[in-house]
């Protein structure tokens, strides 16, 4: 595992420790007779006990499919779904120890990617969205793309120009989303079997999340101007992702 995918594993596995300690400290006290509120320890008992066990699941499911790279079948969707509830202890761990929350949401999309790798599934490429945040568009270009990326000249000031021909190549969708809700239109509308998504750590983890029942391989944009204006992002990893789901270059 690259060190990005350890620190999200790592908080995981801290979250774990800490849960332990407090449901131990919880059935000490309830087994050692104390009376005061003793329902309420039980229930809190029981409660962090799931938690723990869901956690220790997850972190084992997640470390053998990291570690062979290979799809574990039906497990898959309780890793993650185990990963998406824990994503939020994750990121306060993380800002407890003073590590960025960006970094913390980074490490989770390199572990998602992974674990989207170890699946088998081939995609037709119109059943693919490659989904831009406009941002990536040059923001002095007076050309609205949002609903109809096509208007884009194609003059190269942007990414979108690249992007566009990704699409003439392999025949995939493209949408352009300034927005959550608009990314979620787009999804509706268009009904993708696959999603590649390009859009900085906190809305791809908001993205992922929302459509759990779709595989999403997420590339994080690189932001030289600041966040949200004249953005761009690895045209390499891009093609790499949509290739991963054609099956492109597998024996």
């Amino acid at each position: 595992m690259k060190a990005k995918k350890r620190l999200f594993i790592g908080l995981l596995s801290v979250a774990f420790c800490i849960i332990l300690i407090i449901t131990a400290v919880l059935w000490y006290i309830i087994t050692s007779g104390y009376r005061l509120s003793e329902n309420i320890l039980s229930i809190l008992g029981i409660l962090f006990s799931i938690m723990g066990f869901l956690l220790a699941i997850g972190l084992i499911l997640t470390s053998l499919t990291l570690i062979t790279q290979r799809n574990i079948g039906a497990c898959n969707g309780i890793i993650n779904s185990v990963l998406r509830a824990f994503l939020p202890l994750a990121v306060f761990l993380g800002r407890f120890f003073g590590i960025d929350k960006d970094k913390v949401r980074g490490s989770f999309i390199e572990v998602h990617n992974q674990l989207i790798h170890s699946e088998e599934k081939k995609v037709k490429p119109e059943k693919i969205l490659l989904l831009v945040p406009h941002c990536i568009q040059w923001s002095g270009c007076p050309y609205k793309i949002t609903i109809k990326p096509d208007n884009c000249r194609r003059c190269g000031k942007c990414l979108i120009c690249e992007i566009l021909f990704l699409k003439d190549e392999y025949g995939i969708n493209v949408g352009v989303a300034s927005g959550g809700s608009q990314a979620r239109r787009l999804v509706k509308e268009l009904k993708p079997d696959a999603i590649v998504a390009i859009a900085c750590e906190r809305d791809l983890t908001s993205g992922i999340q929302d459509v759990s029942s779709l595989p999403v391989l997420g590339v994080v944009n690189e932001r030289p101007e600041g966040p949200c204006i004249n953005t761009t992002a690895d045209l390499e990893k891009i093609r790499e992702a949509i290739d991963f789901f054609l099956k492109i270059g597998d024996s």
